[in-house]
């Protein structure tokens, strides 16, 4: 297990911080937890909890594993229980829906509507015919133009606690950002339960809350796609959620051509966007999942025009199939420490707004280890 949180699209480096089981821990101890939810590996870490709250560690781990075990139990579309399954039965409607799906798709749809539906929460007809988790196969072109003409942010439209759907063959994917979704319920529950800090490991998802005894920063270490034991950088923050969509995980192989799981909503197929990874900051957990993959999707360059319009306040690190990085404006070097075996130049922008960084990595680390 903890080689799979390891390998995980993002790699957690937590300095000056030990490890520590439920019994007393000093200042700097953390005490750790995981399980499985999801489809995929939750840890939570917590600092000490306040002597007042009357509660302790375990009964904290216990109630965050609920939360995110009720939290599935809505948004799972393969559960014949969720409302996300009932939801895509051949329907009209979808009356009296818990109000978990309610806060969820309200986001994913303004998100979707933001970004110009390139994230589209709404993609589930699509993500099942690819099937990438099940190794394919490459979908005919007839069976993919008829998806797409059941997707979009459009097609679906939420009054009250009633979802409904223009069509009836609409199907809702909330994979794209129930995780991060989860983390950040799980670290509002954890601020107000009294614990002093902590960090939420959700799959592809990080959110650290709180201060840290020794007052620095939490330094979050961000995967190299194409070296599985790579860092490209460090992040450091106080607070907030770190999301990554990457095409180096999830894809299969056909006829010597890579198919991943980020599928493109308006072609049907997956992102040709020129980027392997993008990496998304934000104190909306919910949002920095949704926005990492539309930037995927997106580019760097509509991603970057996006960013410098954008309602929703974020930073972003873009990886490319070239083994370049770029920064947005926010990142300075005080937040983003880049790796030595990568190289800095900069971009000339004409937009003062924002000034990126670029960085490319040395030919040595230019394959992908699949």
């Amino acid at each position: 297990m903890i080689k799979r949180i390891l390998t995980a699209f993002i790699l957690i480096s937590v300095a000056l911080m030990s490890f520590s089981g439920c019994g007393d821990k000093s200042d700097n101890d953390l005490t750790s937890h995981d399980f499985i939810a999801m489809d995929t590996v939750f840890t939570i870490s917590i600092g000490k909890i306040a002597v007042d709250s009357g509660t302790d560690d375990t009964d904290v781990f216990s109630e965050c594993r609920k939360l995110t075990e009720e939290i599935d139990s809505v948004l799972s579309a393969t559960d014949p229980d969720s409302d996300v399954f009932n939801l895509n039965s051949d329907i009209n409607a979808f009356f009296d829906a818990d109000p978990i799906l309610i806060d969820v798709l309200s986001t994913a749809l303004d998100i979707s509507e933001l970004t110009g539906g390139t994230y589209d929460p709404t993609v589930g007809q699509l993500t099942s015919l690819w099937n990438v988790k099940g190794g394919g196969p490459v979908p005919a072109d007839d069976k993919i133009a008829y998806a797409v003409s059941r997707t979009g942010h459009s097609l679906i439209s939420i009054n009250d606690s009633s979802v409904v759907k223009s069509v009836t063959d609409v199907k809702v994917d909330l994979g794209g950002i129930g995780k991060g979704y989860a983390a950040q319920k799980i670290a509002e529950y954890l601020y107000d339960a009294g614990v002093s800090y902590g960090i939420i490991s959700a799959g592809r998802t990080v959110g650290v809350f709180g201060e840290k005894p020794d007052g620095s920063s939490f330094k979050i270490g961000i995967a190299d796609p194409f070296n599985s034991d790579g860092i490209v950088g460090y992040l450091y923050t106080e607070s907030g959620f770190i999301s990554v969509a990457g095409d180096y995980e999830q894809f299969f192989e056909e006829n010597g051509k890579k198919y991943h799981h980020i599928i493109d909503p308006s072609t049907g197929y997956p992102s040709d966007s020129g980027l392997t990874s993008v990496a998304v900051i934000s104190q909306n957990g919910a949002a920095a999942d949704a926005l990492s993959t539309a930037l995927m999707v997106m580019g760097y360059d509509k991603g970057i025009a996006f960013y410098k319009d954008s309602s929703i306040p974020f930073e972003a690190i873009f990886i490319g199939i070239d083994g370049s990085v770029k920064t947005t404006d926010g990142l300075t070097e005080d937040r983003f420490e880049i790796s030595p075996d990568y190289k800095v130049t900069t971009d000339n922008v004409s937009d003062t707004k924002t000034s990126e960084s670029s960085v490319t990595a040395p030919d040595t680390s230019a394959t992908s280890e699949e």
